[in-house]
């Protein structure tokens, strides 16, 4: 029956039921016996209740429709999805959720709880997370395929395959690992460490430096190949600080640190045959920590999330006047680039790090050479040593307690699993795409990702403290944007896999250590042979195993790899509350990265171009600040998390959630009418033994996409080098600043995750209402 007939016969059977009644109580009323003494009999009294049932027969007529539209509708709209999808969906769920928290209090730990309740921390980690999970799961289904001999069918998979293998027969030979290491540094000679009597008549620095650097060993500083951000049509030399054993530079003033760095130098010099005596080998391995303490000292860092600080060009003659004290840079720029001096005559550089550079000079020409030897040396040997022996390896087991709390390495498929997939990963790429990912989803993917781009352009004049110029511009950059989703097209063609491998060439009898060197060396070779090219701007710096996504301001892209778009970040069987929770936030993220404090300063063409009026320019910067104050209250133990340091990633997980929210909104909306014939093809299903709402279920999908154990010793490092806030405090910061979760889960006015004070740039003011 459709609705009007439904309609229809409801008004017939409303008419004929008040023409029988009236009927009943008129022939009554004339076939009474009159008795004067009862009230019934009294004409007066009988046409009040005559009108009381009336009225009580006209409410219950007229509410009838209602009463069957709210009995259809829950039993449709609120259907319990029984799907094996959603059954497995919600025990996991059930499973991550600790119920003895109040939601209101600490929302990650009542999304998380259980999870990290559940997980280990195996011996060999550092963290866990749903990120690294199914990274994991990722590297078992190429090892699988590799098990596969069927699956070789190209030079650039031979060549994957003979590296794998190459790892996985682990150089049991002591000796014969010593004399592959011995021979890697017999090109730039033997340092004071490794030879009695050293003169440094064979050390060249200038030498030594073009050698490391050639092979991705960067002691002193890093040279590249990058787009230059004012004109991407263009690449540039770059030059930025490098060479240091610690990224945490606090830990140069540790002394344990010291004490255990020392003890793992005169290990790995008493294996390597050092002719010194352990003392001697003690004090040089002291003074390579107290030189790279000098060096961490002059680094620079970062005070600012504008790249308009970190742009400084040089012209040839002036970054010759910057090494001319301590180093010949004509000589390093022509061996490295294969180029005569002419051609870098008429080059500019960018100097990412002027005030390192300003500053090394006075340390080197206050250091020995021997030192420098020394320094150089004990780089490429902490480069190389994990691709050693394992006697070798457990040399540094002692430090690595200590910095990072992980006793065991991993089993030893899956390091050389994930080894590959960093060696090959577009090979490895092609591998992963075949076996598990879909067009189908694919779709479903870009559907989402285009309610997210369109709820941000929709959005944007509800952004009160912008002006209507600086808007315009935002919404020009937004509808720039390029997504990519899965993989790179050209990855689809065996041909155009092994042609971009090509220059690759290993043998089926190199060891462990020589296959990584040549790795590093030809991915070194891919980026330096850049300079003679136009960039690519369909490049990918992910491959599709990643589990991860990324956006590149200078190219205004983003890109989703394939390895992300998976069960539990998006499933396309279960509620769409979970993956617009989870997935669109993600994207959401991605987005708002092109408008955070460092990417806002980028056009839609991906140029460093400042399209922001200063007023809109300085209300952003307030807005920013009650982030940056906001995060730096959070502690994890004694120690603050770096409000600045993060900003441009609590921005981006604040903008994208509500993003995520509101493209939420739009979606119901659209796809659920209030027509009754509707409602049944587009319901939203309930997950058996949750007794949740569709809003719950979007905000659990965000919290769990966060459950994360760690070491303490990890999570320390975190605070000084990690962009990204501890993973309690993204769920935290980001749901206390949402009215709209306080909302959902009734949070009081006051209590933890609904404060007084929110903060927020990318809001969205105008919530859409659900259907009733």
């Amino acid at each position: 029956m459709s609705y009007q007939d439904y309609e229809k016969s409801l008004q017939q059977a409303r008419i004929s039921l008040l023409n029988s009644t009236f009927e009943r109580f008129w022939i009554q009323s004339k076939s009474t016996t009159k008795t004067y003494s009862s009230w019934y009999n009294s004409l007066k009294y009988q046409y009040i209740i005559i009108f009381l049932i009336f009225i009580t027969i006209l409410l219950l007529v007229f509410s009838l429709p209602f009463i069957i539209f709210s009995q259809y509708y829950s039993n449709s709209y609120h259907q319990q999805c029984s799907s094996l999808a959603c059954i497995s969906t919600s025990h996991r769920i059930i499973e991550n959720l600790d119920l003895n928290i109040n939601p209101c209090e600490n929302f990650y730990q009542y999304a998380c709880g259980g999870w990290i309740d559940n997980h280990f921390l195996t011996p060999s980690e550092t963290s866990i997370s749903y990120f690294k999970e199914i990274y994991k799961n990722n590297l078992i289904i190429l090892y699988k395929i590799l098990q596969n001999n069927s699956e070789i069918n190209s030079p650039s998979i031979e060549k994957l395959q003979n590296y794998f293998y190459s790892c996985m027969n682990t150089i049991n030979n002591e000796n014969l690992a010593r004399q592959t290491l011995l021979n890697i540094l017999q090109p730039i000679g033997y340092s004071p460490l490794l030879v009695k009597n050293w003169l440094g008549t064979d050390f060249n620095l200038v030498s030594s430096l073009i050698y490391t650097h050639q092979y991705k060993i960067n002691p002193l500083f890093h040279i590249g190949i990058t787009i230059d951000e004012k004109n991407n049509k263009y690449y540039r030399i770059f030059f930025e600080q490098s060479g240091l054993s610690f990224d945490e530079h606090f830990r140069y003033y540790d002394k344990h640190v010291r004490y255990l760095f020392n003890q793992f130098g005169i290990k790995l010099f008493q294996y390597l045959h050092s002719s010194l005596s352990y003392y001697d080998i003690l004090k040089q391995i002291d003074e390579i920590f107290l030189f790279e303490k000098r060096l961490a000292s002059i680094f620079q860092i970062k005070k600012s999330h504008n790249p308009y600080e970190y742009y400084h060009i040089r012209t040839y003659e002036q970054l010759q006047q910057l090494f001319s004290t301590w180093f010949n840079i004509e000589i390093y720029l022509q061996r490295i680039f294969h180029k005569n001096q002419t051609f870098f005559s008429n080059q500019t550089f960018l100097i990412l790090t002027p005030n390192y550079f300003n500053r090394l000079n006075e340390i080197i020409q206050t250091t020995p050479k021997y030192i420098l030897a020394n320094y150089i040396t004990f780089q490429i040997i902490q480069d190389l040593l994990p691709y050693m022996s394992e006697n070798f390896i457990q040399i540094q087991k002692s430090l690595k307690i200590y910095l990072k709390g992980i006793t065991e390495e991993k089993p030893l498929w899956e390091i050389c699993m994930k080894r590959t997939d960093e060696a090959f990963g577009f090979a490895t790429g092609a591998l992963f795409i075949s076996k598990i990912f879909h067009e189908k989803n694919k779709e479903k993917i870009e559907y989402i990702v285009e309610e997210i781009h369109s709820a941000f352009i929709e959005t944007l004049p509800n952004i009160k403290w912008m002006d209507n110029e600086t808007r315009q511009q935002a919404q020009i950059k937004a509808k720039m944007i390029i997504n990519r989703l899965g993989y790179p097209k050209w990855i689809e063609d065996n041909r155009n896999i092994d042609r971009f491998y090509q220059d690759l060439i290993l043998s089926k009898t190199n060891n462990s250590i020589i296959n990584h060197i040549l790795v590093q060396r030809f991915q070194k070779e891919q980026n330096l042979k850049k300079l003679d090219q136009r960039p690519n701007m369909e490049e990918w710096i992910m491959t599709p195993v990643d589990v991860n996504a990324y956006y590149t301001p200078s190219k205004n892209m983003i890109v989703f790899p394939a390895g992300i778009l998976q069960t539990p970040f998006f499933d396309p069987n279960i509620p769409i509350s979970l993956n617009f929770g989870s997935i669109a936030s993600i994207i959401g993220h991605e987005l708002i990265h092109a408008f955070d404090a460092s990417g806002r300063h980028f056009d839609g063409y991906g140029n460093l171009n400042n399209w922001w009026k200063k007023s809109s320019a300085h209300r952003f910067d307030e807005h920013a600040q009650c982030f940056i104050e906001q995060y730096d209250k959070y502690r994890i133990g004694n120690e603050h998390i770096n409000g600045l340091l993060t900003l441009d990633e609590n921005i981006a997980d604040n903008g994208g959630l509500r993003i995520a929210y509101t493209a939420y909104k739009r979606y119901l909306k659209r796809h659920h009418l209030l027509s009754m014939k509707y409602i049944k093809h587009q319901q939203q299903q309930l997950l058996p033994g949750l007794n949740l709402t569709d809003e719950q279920f979007f905000f659990i999908g965000f919290a769990q996409t966060w459950c994360t154990k760690t070491t303490f010793e990890n999570a320390n490092i975190a605070l000084s080098t990690d962009t990204h806030a501890h993973p309690k405090y993204r769920v935290i910061g980001s749901l206390s600043n949402m009215p709209e979760f306080s909302k959902a889960f009734k949070c009081l006015k006051g209590s933890s995750m609904n404060p007084e004070k929110r903060c927020e740039i990318w809001l969205t003011s105008k919530i859409v209402k659900q259907p009733c």
